[in-house]
């Protein structure tokens, strides 16, 4: 480092201290206006509140949701058409490849993004806040082209589907969400087998589900609920391995079923999928995201923060649930700066600025919201041209 550039990397330090006390400031006003005050209605109400309910927080969809799932599908549809131009006329589908395999994936995330936030904060407009904020972010140092951040965000998203229903609900309608969210867990290892992180907060979380279920269920059998409910998970898990060890064989013109009885076979995939984990980390990713776009990344340190403080005051279980599936995606993301962990992250920033409106504070919750996406788009369209 030479003396001229002393002063500039100075500038740049004070700055960065300036704006971590700035972001301390605006969460720590929001720990503030979402305490309630003592001896208030709604003090006395969630005194009375059994901590850390799921129970009952579910959101269900709307019709003027289905504009956005279908704006969503109809993405989804057309870069899938444009990936099949790319295989079908590889000479003159000269925009297939950059669309089908960069936008292809962004699209595919964007749609159980939304569902997500959608189930968290019950709201459409607070959702697709928080889905442009993710979409905003495309660039090609988001991983874009990893596509266990779609299973990820599935997983997670259908865990809280099943978290929030009625303790007292029977099997065949809990059964479906953490079925589903189970086999979504082996295909984003297989994905990117650093996404082990992620699947372990996803494990935290369920068997925190299913404490509480057997703890707060009314209704006889919830023994017999607890049991069930495990060995179901654990036959989709078995199940999605199974297919994708046969579809593996498959591509490889493995003769069926002498691989599956073969220890070189079993071990030639471990290898496989530590050798593309190896690959997919790279640690600057992370780091240009999060000084490029601070408010996002720096600023979602901060929201989860006071949100678990919100947590144990309001026992208000949502707080919990994106804190432990953003710590579980944080090191995914400074692997290999996926967009699940994306997600997560725009969802605290909702969460926060949800409260902030509710408190009146609307204002607050605008200019952080607007000056996140403006610097996102900017940053993302920056970092296309270069």
């Amino acid at each position: 480092m030479t003396i001229r550039a002393l002063p500039l990397t100075l500038a740049a330090a004070i700055l960065f201290v300036l704006l971590i006390l700035a972001l301390a400031a605006y969460f720590g006003a929001y720990c503030r206006a979402m305490a309630p005050k003592r001896g208030t209605l709604e003090w006395i109400a969630l005194y009375d509140a059994a901590p850390l309910s799921f129970s009952g927080l579910r959101s269900r969809l709307h019709g003027r949701d289905a504009v956005a799932l279908g704006l969503l599908a109809l993405g989804l549809i057309s870069c899938a058409v444009m990936a099949v131009m790319d295989l079908l006329l590889p000479t003159q589908a000269t925009l297939a490849t950059p669309l089908g395999n960069t936008f292809f994936p962004l699209v595919a995330v964007l749609a159980p993004t939304y569902l997500l936030l959608r189930a968290l904060l019950g709201s459409s407009g607070f959702a697709w806040l928080g889905t442009a904020v993710v979409a905003c972010n495309c660039s090609p140092y988001s991983g874009l082209q990893d596509t266990s951040a779609v299973w990820l965000v599935c997983a997670f998203a259908l865990l809280y589907c099943w978290l929030t229903t009625d303790y007292d609900a029977r099997l065949r309608k809990t059964l479906p969400p953490i079925l589903l969210g189970a086999a979504a867990l082996p295909l984003a290892a297989f994905s990117n087998a650093c996404a082990l992180s992620a699947i372990g907060a996803w494990l935290v979380l369920f068997f925190i589900g299913l404490g509480l279920r057997f703890v707060r269920r009314r209704r006889p059998g919830r023994l017999a609920d607890l049991i069930f409910t495990l060995i179901f998970a654990a036959l989709a898990v078995a199940a999605a391995v199974f297919a994708l060890l046969m579809a593996i064989g498959a591509a490889n013109r493995l003769a069926f079923p002498d691989y599956l009885r073969s220890a070189a076979y079993y071990r030639s995939v471990f290898s496989l999928l530590r050798q593309s984990a190896v690959f997919s980390i790279h640690f600057q990713t992370a780091a240009t995201l999060s000084f490029l776009n601070p408010l996002l990344f720096w600023g979602s340190l901060f929201a989860v923060c006071a949100l678990f403080t919100v947590c144990l005051s309001r026992h208000d279980a949502r707080p919990l649930f994106l804190t432990l599936a953003y710590l579980g995606l944080l090191p995914t993301w400074l692997m290999t700066g996926s967009p699940a962990f994306t997600a997560l992250a725009s969802a605290a920033l909702c969460m926060v600025f949800q409260g902030f409106a509710n408190r009146g504070h609307g204002f607050a919750a605008g200019l952080y919201a607007a000056m996140t996406l403006l610097l996102s788009l900017a940053c993302s369209v920056t970092l296309w041209l270069h």
